[in-house]
């Protein structure tokens, strides 16, 4: 990453902290492919720090892909501005006083002037009127507490189709992020696929031992990091090495097989192109190995997918140019071609529609926290 780029982005906010945009963000990718989205406040020779609406996080520049200074990151999630962190401060000095001024009745122990506290009754229960909490949820200072009684049923559903959409994009990558220890040892692993003792040998395999050391670093990742992998695995697909590319995608495979759940391994995938890069391995041509790259890559894209294509087991290939494509696998491979680009058309349409209906779900969600029934703007 360009230091000097996060340097000069960070002298430039000292003012720009005061008159924040509302929809703009600066974006930090990992090398993991997750995406944070925040603002810099701060940054030394070895890390930044990150404004998000979660709070402040510290990210080891290692771990950095690319910085990006006031992407358009839209209206929902951002971080508080210094005006709204001040608000909040504001509201809890003077609930404060408030309470404090119940109590004046008999000098804190409670009195005739002590108002009675609001009983808490779950999630669902109204409450006694605005600001105050329900469950998790507080309500806008100016709701009352018949719009909280009307407003709350509206609230639940939308808050059970939101859990409905299932997990975030930032939920789902944050879940596999890696630290800078665990990443530089999965990477030692991910080299030892292509392994190949010294020189000359057999080329199928190498010389003797290189076999047991490429399936030992196989078996380290599958059983240590398991789905954490993908990334780093879907890169190895592309490897100069034709042994480090088959055996990537043969761990590739059992990563599927042993993955306990399938919808997030396959999310995983598909984010990350699996299927693409097994695409390309299917099309490998020119070399004596040619055959069994092509073959695992159409077993890892089964597992990955689920999905088959009547590939041909490598015993029914031509024997006098098993180097080149036989005419069944070509059939397979143009199967594979167009299934998956109808499979990733469909993927992209879905993750679009639910980045959508979770933002129209939270601009509901702030309009009723606030007294308003989006419903009924709905239908007018």
């Amino acid at each position: 990453m360009n230091h000097s780029l996060l340097t000069s982005t960070f002298l430039g906010l000292a003012f720009a902290f005061g008159v924040v945009e509302v929809a703009q963000a600066d974006t930090v990718t990992l090398n993991n492919g997750r995406e944070i989205h925040g603002r810099l406040v701060q940054e030394n020779a070895e890390d930044i720090w990150i404004r998000t609406g979660q709070g402040t996080i510290k990210i080891p520049k290692f771990r950095v892909a690319t910085f990006s200074e006031n992407e358009n990151w839209g209206q929902y999630g951002r971080p508080r501005s210094v005006e709204e962190l001040r608000k909040i401060e504001e509201d809890k000095t003077r609930e404060a006083a408030e309470a404090a001024a119940r109590r004046k009745g008999d000098g804190g122990e409670g009195g005739e002037d002590t108002a009675p506290a609001p009983v808490a009754k779950g999630p669902k229960q109204p409450a006694a009127g605005g600001g105050k909490k329900d469950g998790e949820w507080t309500w806008g200072a100016n709701v009352t507490a018949e719009q909280i009684e009307a407003l709350t049923p509206i609230r639940d559903k939308l808050i059970e189709e939101r859990k409905g959409l299932g997990k975030t994009e930032e939920e789902r990558l944050k879940e596999i992020e890696l630290s800078g220890e665990q990443e530089n040892a999965l990477q030692q692993e991910i080299k030892m696929l292509g392994w190949i003792r010294g020189r000359g040998g057999a080329r199928r395999g190498g010389r003797a031992g290189s076999a047991p050391r490429r399936e030992a670093a196989r078996k380290k990742i599958v059983q240590t990091y398991g789905v954490k992998a993908i990334p780093s695995l879907v890169k190895a697909l592309g490897s100069a090495s034709l042994w480090q590319a088959r055996t990537a995608s043969t761990t590739l495979m059992d990563v599927a097989a042993n993955a306990q759940n399938k919808d997030d391994m396959r999310w995983l995938m598909y984010h990350f192109k699996a299927p693409q890069s097994l695409l390309r391995l299917m099309d490998n041509e020119g070399d004596t190995l040619s055959p069994f790259v092509r073959g695992d890559a159409n077993a890892a894209m089964e597992k990955v997918t689920g999905a088959t294509q009547k590939w041909p087991p490598i015993k029914d290939k031509p024997t006098d140019n098993t180097e080149l494509r036989s005419r069944a696998e070509t059939q397979a491979y143009r199967a594979w071609q167009k299934w998956w680009g109808k499979e990733a058309a469909k993927f992209k349409k879905e993750q679009e529609a639910g980045k959508k209906r979770r933002a129209e779900i939270a601009e509901q969600l702030e309009k009723i926290r606030q007294g308003e029934n989006p419903l009924e703007e709905k239908e007018s």
